[in-house]
């Protein structure tokens, strides 16, 4: 072998080892990268540092535009951000036209090429290669020098080789980043998912507490209607009997001090036992009266508790409410509280007293059973600004603040199994709340708990 083909056989070695080793620096710098962001602003430092081209930018398709994505040189800064990202359609430009034919382009020239976009770097001439992934552009990679003719064919050869190695690892990084946004929507929607579910769980179950007291509700008025009626004649025919018991008791006390009577008659007439008698029944009859009377209270104050007519609304006193509560719930409350009451003077409001009973009724059982002993419970009714405030406060032990935030939340309670639902509350808190546009508060410390209703005087049609 001569000298001269043998020199130039040496520099074909050399420029293919030089080749080789940038091809490693590529290979080994995509297999380092551990996304699609990583991915790309790799291949736009490499081919900026290794190959010493003062630029280089990435566009990735996304649809039918070419989209920045990385770059090296005056498009970004040290924190890997592309100053004035840019959108190029397919078909447009050197870099469109590149995308739309697959096939990489050198423009020794730009100023006499009519395609050429201006883009903060005014490169004389520019070299664009297609990333190219089962026959579709993916992706592009961009250079522009600042001088004319400032690439050669050797560096077009070695970026199309560099962009055909990046094909597939660009490709996976995509199908791994859809697939990562895919999972997540998945996730998310089916985190949406429980969160409906379980929203509909609570309104089952609080539409069917609903549907329980309203059939409780509706058997409470049938109940108090049926017994009403022999309620009236009973109490009827009692005051009846009350007025011939005074006839009689009048006419033996005639008898009795008739000085004409024989002594011995006399002597039956005022006995002990007789006198004992005629004077007892007076008393049975005026109790009997008496409890039929509060019978009869019980079976009105029962009939208006339970009266809810679905969502209608009227004009009512909360202070009637509450006092309709209390003598329903009076016997069960007897022999474990003393009630006090400061009912202000309050003015009537628009509502579901029906509901409302129901709130309080739940919320006065509560305080009850929470107090040890022979507790006490003090409700409190005023009105400020346009609204009726009802506190009702109890002297038990209060409630713990890891329970507090929780007593409003369906099923929660911190009965013994068999004596709570945990439904309670949670039906009250949406009845003042969502229903009537009210609060409901509660304050709590080991002297007792108290809740404040706060109800609006109208009501949003």
């Amino acid at each position: 072998m001569n000298p001269a083909a043998a020199q130039q056989l040496d520099l074909r070695t050399e420029d293919d080892r030089f080749n080789l080793e940038i091809l490693n620096a590529f290979a080994v710098a995509m297999l380092n990268a551990g996304d699609l962001d990583d991915l790309l602003w790799s291949i736009a430092d490499n081919v900026g540092q290794i190959l010493g081209f003062s630029d280089c930018v990435v566009y990735l398709r996304e649809g039918d535009v070419m989209v920045q994505m990385a770059a090296y040189g005056v498009k970004t800064t040290s924190r890997r951000e592309i100053f004035k990202r840019i959108k190029i359609p397919v078909g447009s430009g050197i870099v469109g036209t590149v995308a739309l034919t697959g096939i990489a382009e050198f423009v020794p020239n730009t100023k006499a090429d009519e395609r050429y976009i201006f883009d903060q770097f005014s490169g004389l001439s520019e070299l664009t290669v297609p990333v190219i992934y089962e026959g579709k552009t993916i992706a592009v990679i961009d250079s522009e020098s600042p001088v004319i003719n400032g690439f050669s064919n050797h560096d077009q050869d070695l970026l199309e080789v560099i962009a055909n190695v990046a094909a597939s690892r660009i490709a996976s990084a995509m199908y791994y980043r859809t697939l990562q946004a895919t999972q997540f929507s998945l996730e998310r929607s089916n985190e949406a998912l429980k969160e409906r579910m379980s929203d509909l769980a609570r309104n089952q179950q609080s539409l069917v507490q609903s549907e329980k007291m309203a059939s409780v509700g509706l058997l409470a008025a049938g109940i108090a209607h049926e017994i009403n009626n022999p309620l009236a004649f009973s109490l009827s025919n009692l005051t009846t009997l009350k007025e011939y018991i005074a006839d009689i008791t009048a006419a033996f006390s005639e008898v009795v001090n008739n000085p004409e009577l024989p002594v011995a008659a006399k002597d039956i007439l005022t006995s002990d036992r007789l006198d004992y008698i005629v004077h007892d029944i007076v008393e049975l009859t005026n109790e009997t009266i008496e409890g039929l009377n509060t019978a009869k209270e019980i079976v009105s104050d029962l009939r208006l508790f339970a009266r809810s007519e679905g969502d209608k609304y009227e004009s009512a006193n909360i202070n009637e409410g509450l006092r309709t509560t209390l003598n329903v719930l009076r016997n069960e409350l007897r022999q474990l509280v003393s009630i006090d009451t400061d009912f202000g003077d309050i003015p009537c409001i628009m509502c579901n007293i029906g509901k409302l009973n129901q709130v309080f009724a739940n919320i006065i059982l509560n305080a009850s059973q929470a107090c040890i002993e022979r507790g006490q419970i003090k409700i409190r009714t005023s009105s400020e600004s346009g609204r009726v405030i009802v506190e009702i406060r109890d002297n038990g032990n209060g409630i713990s603040k890891e329970h507090i935030e929780d007593i409003f939340t369906p099923f929660y309670t911190t009965k013994t199994i068999g004596e709570g639902t945990g439904l309670g509350l949670f039906i009250s808190y949406k009845i003042v709340v969502e229903e009537h546009k009210g609060k409901l508060e509660v304050d709590s410390n080991p002297e007792g708990t108290t809740f404040r209703i706060v109800l609006p005087i109208e009501q949003e049609s």
